[in-house]
Formats: C-alpha cells, sequence, structure tokens
C-alpha cells in the first residue's frame, strides 16, 4: 500500500471512530463529563494498514480517546465540555402557564440557565409578553388561547390584562385545573414587569421578537433597564 492509499485509510479510520463516539454521545451511552471514552485499537484490526502500525499509530494494548484521535490534549479538549444548558421555553410550562411572571420565576428558582419568552408592541405602545395561536406571518391569534376573537395586536395593554385563558387550550401543558385555580395570577404581563422579575438573577432572557415594530422599542427598554448582557433576541422577520 502506498503513503497517499495508508493517510486515506488512517483518515477513513478516525472519522468512523470518531463517528461512533458522536453516536454514543448523542444516544447518552457515554457517562462522565471530563473523562473521555475510550477506544481499544490493536494491531489484530485487519482494517489498520500495516504502515500505521510500524509508525506506532496503534500499538498492542493502547487505547486511543478522541482526544488522540484528534491530536489535542485530553485536557485541553475536554475541560471545555460543559453540561447541557437548560432553557425555560415560555417559562416552567409543565407547572405554570407559559409566559407568566409565576412560571419565569419558577425557572430561577429552579436554577436554568436562560427563559425564553414573547414579546408584542400594542396599539398603546405598550410591550407585553404572550404568545398566542397563528402562524409567524400572523401571530398573536386569541381564539384559541382565549376563547375570544381577534388579535393581541387590536387591544391596548388595559385590555390584554383583562383577557382570561382558556383552561382546555391542549398546548397549556399545566393542565386545565390548573389555569382555573389560578385565572387571578394567569393574566397577561408587560415586558417590563417579567424584567424587572428577573434583573439581578443570572438568568438569561431570550426574548422573541413577535408582530411588527417589536425590536426598536424592546432594545430600548432593555437599555432603560440597564439589563443589555443579560437579553438575547431572535426573530422570525
Amino acid at each position: 500500500m502506498n503513503i497517499a492509499m495508508s493517510v486515506m485509510v488512517s483518515f477513513v479510520n478516525k472519522q468512523s471512530l470518531m463517528s461512533e463516539y458522536s453516536q454514543k454521545l448523542l444516544s447518552h451511552d457515554v457517562t462522565g463529563s471530563i473523562a473521555p471514552m475510550p477506544i481499544a485499537i490493536d494491531s489484530d484490526n485487519e482494517s489498520l494498514s500495516s504502515l500505521e502500525k510500524e509508525n506506532g499509530y496503534v500499538q498492542d494494548g493502547f487505547k486511543n480517546s478522541l482526544s488522540s484521535l484528534l491530536n489535542v490534549k485530553s485536557s485541553d479538549f475536554f475541560k471545555s465540555r460543559r453540561r447541557p444548558l437548560v432553557c425555560g421555553h415560555r417559562g416552567n410550562v409543565f407547572s405554570s402557564l407559559e409566559n407568566t411572571r409565576a412560571s419565569f420565576l419558577e425557572c430561577v428558582s429552579m436554577g436554568c440557565d436562560s427563559v425564553e419568552l414573547d414579546v408584542f408592541l400594542l396599539k398603546c405602545g405598550s410591550l407585553i409578553v404572550f404568545h398566542g395561536g397563528g402562524d409567524d406571518a400572523n401571530p398573536g391569534c386569541l381564539k384559541d388561547y382565549c376563547n375570544t376573537n381577534g388579535n393581541i395586536l387590536d387591544l391596548t395593554a388595559v385590555e390584554a390584562r383583562s383577557l382570561t385563558f382558556n383552561p382546555h387550550y391542549k398546548e397549556f401543558a399545566c393542565g386545565p385545573e390548573y389555569v382555573q385555580r389560578k385565572i387571578r395570577e394567569n393574566y397577561i404581563p408587560t415586558l417590563e414587569e417579567v424584567l424587572l422579575d428577573l434583573k439581578g438573577s443570572n438568568i438569561t432572557i431570550k426574548i422573541e421578537l413577535k408582530g411588527p415594530n417589536t425590536a426598536e422599542p424592546v432594545i430600548a427598554l432593555v437599555k432603560k433597564m440597564d439589563m443589555v448582557d443579560q437579553c438575547h433576541y431572535s426573530s422570525f422577520e
């Protein structure tokens, strides 16, 4: 086997081993946050070239880790690995109603790394936290969420505050009993109220900009509240 062919075989072998390791990571078949998974390779492995064996790439009983395959120090490669970051999407929706102050505060008490919330700019100029039905082209529909026709964009903040949520809407993961029991607490909050609740905590706030003309007033409010470093933004526009 010539040198070029040997290099190619070596590359394929490494890619195959790395792919296998990645699959095990994704399937949670690898435990531990620091130690790399050892991969045993010995000179009896027929898939390895004679040149690789002669050059000491693999020796009898030698166990190669992912870091050695990548030609980096194990300590340098694995010290950067972290646990998965936990984000409360619309808050802790399984025990509280989504996009409410209680739902976000529960995420803080649980030790979540971040929360995600949805923001609309209403016709009165107020920024409120709400998701609603519809799609990205027509967000904020009230029918399923609040058992009423119309769109959140048609309301003022006072009118939005008076809405009651539909306890039987199937996407409310907290269940109908919670929605009915906490009907007074389950109101549509302003963005400022939510930011005040979360200010000073270590939680990152991921703000999804919904509806038209939302970006500039949201950024202005975040700057005014001195929370620039705590907030991230996303939008489908």
